[in-house]
């Protein structure tokens, strides 16, 4: 039942609202059990050089499983949700495929990481203590772990189950609280905590996966046209991606220029914004991606067209008042969050400068994500690497001015600046690039 959005009835734009309300909801759900875990893994281990090691170890790791999260769906589901709606056996066909190639890649790859992590920490961490290859070789599996869950997790959403994907992740924090509570207080712990977890989120969506008539056992059947359009389409995903998470890294180097505490005031003053765009874009680009691929792989061009107007101006009449009510009440939710022991009133004023900066990219983030969506759906994923290369250049160059000026303010409001860069980009791109319509 591909495109399970679009196949219900009752307004489309309101059904998505709804699949994204309740990723949300299950996402917030998540977020607080996260919490908690934070705190026992802290009242655990303190800020020791024992955690430090877990937290380099698990670095690189970390970063490949976030790149292949970004880009890998951009690139599987159109396709998935295209063979889906012209013969069932051949999307199965497609699946297993994929799952042999991603198994192999991931493999290799947390091979290649493992070795590798010694060398690219030595040059990250600038002499501080190295860990113990035992740690690393762990958590080499999360990659291939992670990434298999991601493989299950789109095709479920291919179908319209969001639900139970949504509340995976909540495994693995749980395990960990669970370790560390029966007494088991050590990195090595931690870490095959952190494994056992990515295999029970997996697991959890592997069942599932054979509950909907989803393949599950990889099986080569050979390259067909499916998976040269996937592949096509994954390398430059995967290069935006990879530009989209650099942003971050140069912003806190950047930071790391300024005074002494400039990059705790820019980390501290992103907290609250990642609430608001990290749910909300996340559960309306989840929420949107299958409808959106599904109208587009039945040429149902008119209804995409409108579709992805009104679900933009939804994302941006919800996102404009959140943004303006944390500028507004920035000091206010600083202080009672933050404003505890060595975080004095000074740091309180530095955060809250920083937080209003960052709020204004809400909207903007949040609309930017659906505009990504829909020209992923389009195959306009080169473009889209286009637009996130021309936004590192600019975040460095309104780095580069702002913070003379407003000091680490100016990063945030540089930051706040290239999304709105970014979403005027996918905009025009989106209004001008429809040559499907003419088809």
């Amino acid at each position: 039942m591909p495109g399970a959005l679009t196949g219900s009835r009752g307004p489309l734009e309101r059904r998505i609202l709804g699949v994204a309300a309740l990723i949300a909801a299950t996402t917030i759900g998540v977020k607080l059990v996260a919490v908690g875990k934070e705190a026992l893994v802290a009242a655990t281990f303190g800020v020791g050089a024992s955690l430090d090691t877990f937290f380099l170890a698990f670095a690189v790791p970390s970063f490949a499983t976030t790149v292949f999260a970004g880009s890998f769906a951009v690139a599987f589901l159109p396709v998935y949700v295209r063979c889906l709606d012209r013969d069932r056996d051949d999307a199965r066909r497609f699946l297993q495929s994929t799952l042999v190639i991603v198994a192999i890649a991931l493999i290799v790859c947390a091979v290649l990481l493992a070795l590798a992590t010694p060398a690219i920490l030595s040059v990250l961490s600038r002499g501080a203590p190295a860990p113990a290859p035992a740690l690393v070789w762990t958590l080499a599996f999360v990659v291939p772990l992670q990434g298999l869950r991601i493989v299950f997790a789109s095709a479920l959403h291919a179908v319209g189950r969001f639900g139970f994907v949504a509340v995976a992740p909540v495994l693995t924090p749980l395990l960990i609280a669970a370790v560390l509570v029966a007494g088991a207080a050590s990195v090595a712990a931690l870490a095959w905590s952190v494994v056992a977890g990515s295999a029970l989120e997996l697991a959890l969506l592997v069942a599932i996966a054979r509950r909907e008539d989803i393949a599950v056992r990889p099986r080569w059947s050979g390259s067909d046209s499916a998976l040269r359009s996937m592949a096509g389409q994954y390398v430059p995903a995967a290069g935006a991606a990879l530009l989209l998470g650099a942003t971050p890294l140069i912003d806190r180097g950047m930071a790391a220029r300024l005074e002494p505490g400039s990059v705790a005031s820019l980390a501290f003053g992103a907290k609250l914004v990642a609430l608001p765009v990290g749910i909300g874009a996340h559960a309306l680009g989840t929420a949107v991606f299958p409808a959106f691929a599904a109208m587009f792989a039945r040429a149902e061009h008119e209804a995409l067209r409108r579709t992805v107007s009104r679900c933009v101006r939804s994302a941006l009449l919800l996102a404009v008042p959140i943004a303006a009510g944390l500028a507004y009440w920035s000091e206010e939710t600083v202080r009672l969050l933050f404003a505890r022991g060595s975080f004095d009133a000074a740091a309180v004023a530095s955060v809250s400068r920083v937080q209003v900066c960052f709020a204004l990219q809400i909207p903007f983030h949040v609309a930017g994500v659906l505009l990504s969506r829909v020209l992923a759906v389009t195959s306009a994923n080169r473009f889209l690497v286009c637009v996130n290369g021309l936004a590192l250049v600019a975040n460095i160059v309104l780095n580069v001015v702002l913070m003379d000026r407003l000091g680490v303010a100016g990063i945030a409001l540089s930051t706040s600046g290239v999304y709105l860069f970014s979403f005027l980009a996918m905009s025009w791109g989106w209004s001008r690039g429809r040559r499907w319509e003419a088809a």
